[in-house]
């Protein structure tokens, strides 16, 4: 059985700096002086930048316009996938909608594609015709049109 510790080995633990260094290699505790200690968003209540379902974020996009970090914090949102909150001025939502980094065009060999849908180089015999686009050809694989097709067709039966 483990050895539980008591609230003061606890505290003391804690109040090591030994210790808090170790915690903060450990959990990727900023350095002062760091963007997110000059960020407004350290001065005031954690709450306005993580709002409820339904509530508005008004409140914090209006700190994160005066803030003079706010690239670098919509910069570390997006480089680490954050899912909730106010980052860099940019709600969950705004931060899905803005477009994926992806590798320049000219990186494709000749009669290849990238597939919209699962982001693969893929021959161009892999994609349906499609005479609307521009270079006639549907922007997902023939693998992934399957897919998409089955999940509407799944759909239409359970309606």
């Amino acid at each position: 059985m483990p050895r539980m510790h008591s609230f003061t080995d606890t505290v003391s633990y804690f109040a090591d700096p030994d210790s808090h260094d170790l915690l903060a290699s450990l959990f990727g505790e900023q350095e002062e002086g760091d963007w997110q200690s000059r960020g407004l968003c350290a001065q005031t209540d954690p709450e306005a930048f993580f709002p409820a379902k339904g509530d508005s974020a008004r409140e914090a996009k209006r700190l994160c316009a005066r803030c003079p970090v706010r690239a670098e914090c919509l910069a570390y949102a997006l480089a680490n996938n954050e899912q909730h909150g106010v980052w860099g001025g940019l709600s969950e939502r705004e931060r899905r909608r803005l477009p994926r980094a992806t590798p320049a065009a000219e990186s494709l060999a000749e009669g290849e594609k990238r597939c919209r849908a699962c982001q693969k180089i893929r021959p161009a015999s892999e994609f349906y015709e499609d005479p609307r686009a521009s270079d006639g050809l549907k922007s997902s694989c023939k693998g992934c049109c399957r897919q998409m097709d089955r999940r509407r067709r799944s759909r239409c039966v359970a309606a």
